[in-house]
């Protein structure tokens, strides 16, 4: 290692050698073009050539050093190497071994499996061909029951195509294009029937109808659907009814109408149909009798047939044995109830807000306007189709309450006032008058307890007054 370190020393010593070592060898020392022109400029060529020429012999000075102090270290590197291409000649076979034995064993693994894959398929679609024919061949089978079938019959049938014909496409099928259209067809005649049926049943309260097109409806599909259709449709009747009586227009020609039947003649220079004032006693018999309509004709045969309904859905089994399962069998009649008492409150409130002879007539006789309520809750109490169904008789009507309490208190405290409005005592007759007072305000109010305890205190408030006024 001495001699390397002295051949090292000699390079470093040589500035023309020394810049041609760094500038080759040593990217850390960067030696620049002109540095090394500037050097070359002070020698002769033959001065640089004689010194390339002893670097060079430096180094192979020092090769050969090298060589004989390391010559078993290099042999032995030499024969480990021969060592290295025979161990690595050794891989390269057994790797190839190991391939031709992976090709083989992919050879007796991918065959196999392609074929039992190719025979899957063909087994699925041989299982997909025999579900079609046995679907096609059911269908037609049932197809030609269908024309000759009574509802419910044909409607199980159509139900058992349904089944057939789901999670499959049919469509590419001719032979089946013509039993697909006589199935729509017949599934349009069934349940056309079965509204019909339907219709007819709740017209004359046949429970059997009923059930018989609920079980149609049923075995369809449509069940939820029809029950939801039955519900708008008697609601949307109701309400048109309601709009109807309370259509201050529609009034006032019934009030005239009944005019004109009181008046054989009418005086010359007079019009026969004179407004409201004058017809004031008509125009609000002709209110009363067509809420009483409303409620006691129209609305209570409707709660009759949304309870024949609810009936046959709540029974678990129906008249022909079929199972309900709509979810509003159970609030069918609460749902109808609820919605039609918020309908007539809305319509009795916006024809107030429309017309002040309405509002008059609804606050100045809310006792009447109640009773009809109440009449209809009593024969739906009554009736064995809707007892127990309906529990009260909803909110309807009582937004009036408070404005004929105050007309109510009103005429009693006017009464009183009136008696002591001089210095005089109060006549016989004006004590008859509050008597007469008091007892129509307590005969009216006879129509509901609440109602007469709430009239009843605004009678005690008069005596009241009436005692301090004598006093």
């Amino acid at each position: 290692m001495g001699g390397a370190n002295d051949v090292w020393d000699e390079i470093q010593n040589d500035e023309y050698l020394k810049q041609i070592v760094y500038k080759d060898s040593s990217p850390e020392q960067p030696v620049s073009l002109t540095s090394v022109q500037a050097i070359s400029a002070t020698l002769a060529v033959s001065e640089q050539l004689s010194r390339l020429t002893h670097g060079i012999n430096l180094l192979e000075r020092e090769l050969h050093v090298q060589v004989l102090e390391n010559h078993e270290h290099l042999v032995s590197q030499a024969m480990w190497v021969d060592r290295l291409e025979n161990i690595l000649a050794d891989m390269q076979a057994n790797v190839q071994r190991l391939l031709s034995s992976v090709e083989r064993l992919r050879s007796k693994v991918v065959e196999p499996f392609n074929k039992l894959e190719t025979q899957t398929v063909m087994l699925s679609r041989l299982h997909a061909t025999s579900d079609l024919l046995r679907r096609t061949s059911r269908i037609q089978q049932l197809t030609k029951r269908l024309a000759n079938s009574d509802a419910v019959r044909a409607a199980t049938i159509i139900n058992e195509l349904d089944e057939l014909c789901r999670d499959v496409d049919l469509s590419g099928l001719d032979i089946l294009q013509e039993d697909l259209r006589l199935m729509r067809t017949e599934t349009q005649r069934v349940e056309r029937e079965a509204q019909q049926m339907l219709a007819q049943g709740l017209k004359t309260l046949n429970q059997q109808e009923v059930a018989t097109a609920f079980q149609v409806f049923h075995s369809l599909g449509t069940e939820e659907r029809e029950v939801n259709q039955l519900l708008e449709k008697t609601l949307t009747t109701i309400k048109s009814s309601a709009e109807k009586a309370l259509d201050i227009q529609n009034l006032n020609q019934n009030s005239t109408t009944q005019d004109r039947n009181a008046k054989a003649k009418v005086t010359p220079g007079r019009a026969s149909g004179s407004t409201y004032p004058g017809n004031i006693t008509n125009f609000r018999n002709a209110l009363w009798t067509g809420w009483e309509q409303v409620l006691s004709s129209l609305i209570f045969t409707h709660c009759c047939q949304i309870a024949l309904v609810q009936k046959v859905l709540r029974n678990s089994q129906g008249i022909n044995g079929f199972t309900a399962t709509s979810e509003k069998g159970n609030d069918i009649v609460l749902t109808f109830w609820n919605k039609t008492n918020e309908m007539l409150t809305k319509q009795l409130s916006e024809a107030a807000q429309s017309s002040s002879f309405v509002k008059q007539a609804l606050e100045g006789e809310y006792p009447k306007l109640l009773r009809l309520h109440l009449d209809l809750h009593k024969r739906l109490q009554a009736d064995p189709i809707t007892s127990n169904l309906f529990p009260n008789t909803g909110d309807c009507g009582h937004q009036f309450e408070t404005a004929y309490l105050s007309r109510s208190i009103a005429r009693l405290l006017d009464s009183v006032h009136g008696m002591f409005s001089s210095e005089s005592p109060p006549t016989t007759e004006q004590v008859d008058i509050l008597i007469r007072t008091i007892t129509n305000e307590l005969s009216v109010s006879l129509v509901e307890d609440a109602l007469s305890l709430t009239v009843a205190r605004n009678i005690g408030k008069a005596i009241q007054l009436f005692y301090l006024k004598g006093e």
